[in-house]
């Protein structure tokens, strides 16, 4: 192995990572045409064990001995859960404990001033997933479990009456979190096939235990014609070529703006348009589709979906005129999770602000040790405050470009320029964060940020000034009217 990724020019532990990726589609092809050719073909326990072999196969290939890591994690937490199933709150508070304090020593452990990948890589999926799986326990602790019955007996003859499409309906909560609650503990085995799901266990997405059960029995599978629906090979091969595509534009354009160059003499001597424009650039710079676990149900129209672990929208994404939809759009399954399991559950301070911080707090130490995650998540608190502050500011000389009867050209055109404008202005906020989040370190981070002045920083603090300078005069107007009055 040593030798092939030699001869490929690319270091091992990459081969690893992209060959782990990489077999995983033909796992799934396999499941796919033993398993669910027809959807009966097997039981949900031989699902489970097909899922937990080829699953510990994949991470065996990608971490070695190191998989010990992630074993010791699960069977952790599941026995956690066991012993404290009166006590769940205590199960809770424990599971997130052990979980973070594994994974940050794993960093600390393996890397203080570069990004290396390692065991910890899928380990931070796997740290969320058990998390939530405690969290889940925790809420199904009301429920009764006389109401659930996962699987029919045994002895009851299946349902053989056709199934027309459900309609999805729309929802809050994606459905990959759907009914995540969990009344009673999941066997072990269940946890473990959940855990090593072949298509999501190196780098995500996040779903609940609750999706991976309805995906053992078939239940979002439509039984009627024993197949499931058309459109995965479709949804599959174009998810493919994306990530082929923005893989390859990162080798031909991101390569040649490596973003350990913005802290080089020889770019601090550039002009600040060529700095600005470099750092723009450099900063710029899924499996679960093909074995069913992505099925979302049918569409108005009919038509299956398949984009219930859909991580990025690309094109929203790709034109995004506000942070928000930025955080929207990209690794969107880690937004939710982190939106359901850590922000509702700080709603007890009353304060969204402080929720939000504590969120985006938990999720740079979950990202490492290093401090250019801190810095980077910093800038993106501060950088929603400060666009929202903006949005504030400029709604008095933009909103009659939206009203609904302004058809005008003169208003087709101003929206189009509005639009332009806050794109350009969201990514170059996107990018000036970027810079800690790739050179990890403080110092470097800030030699990057010094050669081009600051501008990200002053921008974002002087826009929030000038905020609180009007919200100031406002107040004083009104006060004044008041007193004439």
């Amino acid at each position: 192995m040593d030798a092939l990724s030699a001869s490929l020019g690319i270091p091992l532990s990459t081969f690893k990572l992209l060959g782990t990726i990489i077999l995983a589609y033909p796992v799934a092809l396999v499941y796919r045409t033993f398993y669910l050719n027809p959807t009966e073909a097997k039981g949900e326990v031989q699902r489970n064990l097909y899922v937990i072999t080829t699953g510990l196969a994949l991470s065996l290939f990608f971490s070695g001995k190191d998989i010990i890591h992630s074993l010791i994690t699960v069977t952790f937490t599941w026995t956690a859960c066991k012993l404290l199933e009166k006590q769940r709150a205590l199960a809770v508070a424990i599971c997130f404990l052990f979980n973070m304090i594994y994974l940050l020593g794993g960093y600390y452990s393996n890397s203080l001033e570069t990004y290396d990948i390692t065991w910890t890589m899928p380990q931070c999926i796997l740290c969320l997933r058990m998390i939530g799986l405690s969290w889940d326990f925790y809420d199904g602790r009301h429920e009764s479990t006389s109401k659930v019955e996962q699987n029919p007996p045994k002895d009851k003859e299946p349902d053989s009456t056709p199934r027309s499409p459900t309609v999805k309906q729309p929802s809050n909560t994606p459905a990959s979190f759907i009914d995540a609650a969990l009344p009673t503990l999941p066997p072990y085995l269940e946890v473990l096939g959940y855990s090593y799901f072949f298509g999501a266990f190196l780098i995500g997405p996040q779903f609940s235990f609750s999706l991976y059960k309805r995906f053992l029995n078939l239940q979002p599978q439509p039984k009627d014609n024993h197949s499931l629906p058309d459109g995965a090979y479709t949804r599959t091969l174009r998810c493919i070529g994306v990530g082929v595509f923005y893989l390859a534009l990162q080798q031909l354009i991101g390569s040649h703006y490596p973003m350990l160059f913005t802290t080089t003499t020889k770019y601090a001597q550039l002009p600040f348009l060529d700095k600005f424009i470099y750092m723009w650039i450099a900063g710029k710079f899924g499996t679960g589709v093909l074995c069913g676990i992505s099925f979302n149900g049918y569409d108005e129209a009919g038509n299956p979906r398949w984009d219930c672990l859909a991580n990025v929208d690309i094109y929203k994404y790709e034109t995004a005129t506000s942070l928000t939809q930025i955080i929207e759009s990209f690794n969107m399954n880690t937004s939710i999770w982190s939106k359901l399991y850590v922000f509702k559950r700080l709603k007890f301070m009353g304060n969204k602000n402080l929720s939000t911080f504590f969120t985006l707090l938990f999720l740079a130490i979950w990202h490492g040790v290093h401090a250019g995650y801190f810095l980077c998540f910093a800038t993106e608190f501060i950088d929603v405050i400060g666009e929202r502050i903006g949005a504030q500011l400029l709604a008095p000389y933009v909103q009659w470009m939206y009203v609904s009867n302004s058809r005008s050209t003169k208003a087709a055109l101003c929206r189009q320029a509005h639009k332009l404008f806050t794109w350009f202005l969201t990514t170059s906020a996107l990018h000036y964060a970027v810079v800690p989040l790739e050179l990890l370190l403080m110092r470097e981070t800030l030699v990057a940020w010094s050669h081009v002045y600051f501008f990200g920083t002053f921008a974002i603090f002087g826009l929030i000034a000038l905020g609180s300078v009007k919200s100031q005069l406002v107040k004083r107007e009104r006060s004044a009217i008041k007193k004439i009055n």
